[in-house]
């Protein structure tokens, strides 16, 4: 019997240091904090990102709970008591399964939509207005380690059509069409200062703007076909952003395939209100925590320190008089590529192909092609 007692203490003392081992691990093991930095993603505690945190936030009650039943003394239940505690633990997990449910429907369809999907093409909610501010700061709240004053605040108004894209007022007709991505659109830049706005009343025209955030030559041909051609332009002014423009993901077959639908996951998990609520809440609650760690820290200039590759942003221009700029470095590195190689990958071929299909179309229908 002693030795029987010892063996299930060793046992038990063995399970319980690796459940701390485990622990320890996951707390100590700090995020690569420049790489997430230049990636502008937010980093929480100012040690983790979101999906690190995650796992801490789920695992660490769940190992801390195994560790407590190691050493709890076992209970000796009778097979009618064991039967009713299985009941209540099946109701329990119904229940919080029914709920989450119920919850997740509703905050779906009380969700404000900003964007409907139309096939290859896609534009905002019609008749819409949203009013906000630019605010020139690092979206993540753990940034660079270089503290520097950015641009004033701007105020805008972004106001959409029956269409569901960003026009003053209704158009039949028109000489001028835009296709293009936030360049086009004018992303937190107010209606009056937005560039096609501008150049319409420079030139005299009537110019209708179709550009949308978040659009590529995968959707430019689709939305000049479902929304542009009946506009009947004299031109088409298509501005070919060449970052995220010619990105490969924007080619993936899913997203060139008419009516897509989303997958039971994307739609369960991914697109969950209530997973993107508690993602939300977590950057809300720990991203300011330690947020100002490295602020000012001589030491992010030395090569050991993990804020090292990222210490030189923001950059000032011109040096010594000028403003602070700060920019992804991916878009950088995409840059890095020979020509050779450029013309070989799915963006560039996928996006010549449907820049000349695009020309073929205008040409069809007397259209003069711009492309910018």
């Amino acid at each position: 019997m002693q030795g029987s007692k010892k063996k299930e203490t060793i046992i038990r003392t063995a399970i319980s240091l690796a459940i701390i081992i485990v622990l320890v691990m996951l707390w100590s093991k700090q995020s690569d904090l420049a790489y997430n930095v230049s990636q502008q993603r937010d980093i929480l505690l100012g040690r983790y990102t979101v999906d690190h945190t995650v796992t801490l936030v789920f695992a660490t009650p769940i190992l801390l709970l195994v560790l407590s039943s190691v050493w709890k003394k076992p209970k000796v239940k009778d097979a009618a008591t064991k039967k009713k505690d299985a009941f209540k633990t099946i109701a329990l997990t119904l229940s919080i399964i029914f709920a989450l449910v119920f919850v997740d429907v509703a905050m779906r369809i009380m969700e404000r939509q900003q964007y409907a999907k139309d096939g290859t093409s896609y534009h905002r909610i019609p008749n819409q207005t949203f009013n906000g501010t630019h605010r020139d700061l690092p979206e993540a709240k753990f940034s660079y380690p270089k503290k520097a004053t950015g641009y004033p605040d701007v105020s805008y108004t972004l106001t959409i059509d029956g269409q569901g894209f960003r026009n003053p007022k209704e158009l039949v007709d028109c000489d001028w069409l835009v296709l293009g991505d936030s360049f086009a659109e004018g992303s937190s830049v107010s209606d009056e200062h937005n560039w096609p706005v501008l150049l319409a009343e420079a030139r005299n025209v009537k110019l209708y703007n179709l550009g949308m955030s978040g659009g590529s030559p995968v959707t430019y041909l689709g939305t000049l076909e479902k929304f542009g051609l009946k506009h009947t332009p004299e031109a088409v002014i298509y501005l070919l952003y060449e970052g995220n423009d010619f990105r490969d993901s924007n080619f993936e077959e899913h997203k060139l395939e008419e009516g897509r639908k989303d997958t039971f996951f994307d739609v369960a998990f991914k697109n969950s209100p209530i997973r993107l609520l508690i993602k939300r809440s977590l950057v809300n609650f720990l991203a300011p925590v330690g947020a100002k760690r490295f602020y000012e820290d001589p030491a992010c200039n030395q090569p050991f320190h993990p804020m090292y590759p990222v210490a030189w942003l923001p950059i000032q221009v011109p040096a010594e008089d000028g403003n602070f700029y700060a920019f992804d470095l991916k878009r950088v590195l995409q840059h890095f590529i020979k020509e050779a190689d450029f013309r070989e990958t799915i963006a560039c071929t996928e996006s010549l192909r449907l820049l000349g299909e695009t020309k073929q179309l205008c040409d069809a229908s007397g259209i003069r092609l711009i492309v910018v």
